[in-house]
């Protein structure tokens, strides 16, 4: 996770980091946090250091897109956060901690026929920053190939990329345990594809996919074109945790991925502990979910060892 505050509030966000850091929780639940925050003051155009009642319940309903335990944890973070701005001497309202019911999500595992769909519409979009048209297809792709998470996705640098051997390493992961992932041939192209035309000019610190100015893309700007691509390609949203989600990409990629050990006649006993390195579980308990949803999901899902064809629009040759 990238810290990125701006806002009127940054002074105070970074040393409520630095006392939290050295109380010892992990620097990428902290920065996470400090975000949302800073994010949420910018967007509200606050010019001083307040915290009011009627902010507090914009600060509730704030980024939607989140389940609800996300939501909680958000927001008890930032009561702990306007305790201390409190303690300091700013007159700060601070909300109370909603109840928390415990999370309603279930994995939303995407058919055939609606990945086809879907990269097709992510395939056609434009927008005024020709980088961005170009990282969309290979962005969700790395998603949907690799089962990676958002975050770590939009993290990689142009130094974790080995183009020749095809493969990642995923640094800012959300258990901070560095992994390396292997991408399919078609993958590979697609991402040498990305390379020549878009990484000519960047260092090795630089970001793998950014703005053209050289911004990191932010996980907000791919979920709207998330939601987009699933009104446009006819995939009803049902939310409420019920997706389905960007991360659901992740739950597909897994279940595909144990159907296919399981067609090719594999042992699944023995490709667990192999599949929850890959994802960067902490335990194998985390992966053996998955294959209760292959059995629930046997009929609809085929076997999708052939990848749908990936290519940035453009020179489509250029392999």
């Amino acid at each position: 996770m990238v810290l990125r505050i701006k806002s009127v509030f940054k002074d105070a966000l970074l040393k409520y980091r630095a006392i939290q850091l050295a109380s010892g929780i992990k620097n990428v639940s902290i920065e996470r946090q400090l975000n949302y925050f800073d994010d949420f003051i910018i967007e509200n155009e606050i010019s001083e250091i307040i915290f009011t009642k009627e902010m507090a319940s914009k600060w509730y309903a704030y980024r939607k897109e989140q389940n609800e335990a996300t939501r909680y944890i958000r927001i008890s973070w930032s009561i702990h956060f306007l305790n201390y701005l409190k303690s300091i001497g700013y007159d700060v309202y601070i909300p109370r901690l909603p109840k928390y019911a415990g999370s309603k999500q279930q994995s939303y595992i995407y058919t055939d026929e609606e990945i086809a769909r879907y990269f097709k519409n992510i395939d056609s979009y434009s927008n005024s920053d020709p980088m961005m048209v170009l990282c969309l297809p290979v962005i969700f792709r790395i998603l949907y190939s690799c089962g990676t998470r958002i975050g770590e996705t939009l993290s990689i640098k142009v130094k974790d990329v080995d183009l020749a051997e095809g493969i990642i390493r995923l640094s800012n992961t959300k258990n901070e345990k560095v992994r390396n992932i292997v991408v399919g041939d078609d993958l590979r192209n697609l991402l040498n594809q990305y390379a020549y035309k878009c990484l000519y000019l960047k260092k090795d610190n630089d970001y793998f996919f950014a703005h053209k100015d050289n911004r990191r893309i932010s996980e907000q700007s791919i979920y709207k074109y998330h939601r987009k691509a699933l009104r446009d390609s006819n995939i009803k949203y049902i939310g409420n945790g019920l997706g389905p989600r960007l991360h659901d990409w992740r739950h597909t990629f897994a279940v595909t991925s144990l159907l296919n050990f399981e067609n090719a006649g594999c042992d699944i006993n023995n490709v667990l502990p192999i599949l929850s390195t890959y994802l960067g579980h902490t335990s194998i308990a985390s992966t053996e979910r998955y294959i209760k949803l292959v059995a629930h999901h046997f009929d609809e899902i085929v076997n999708k060892t052939k990848e749908t064809t990936i290519y940035i629009r453009g020179d489509q040759n250029d392999n």
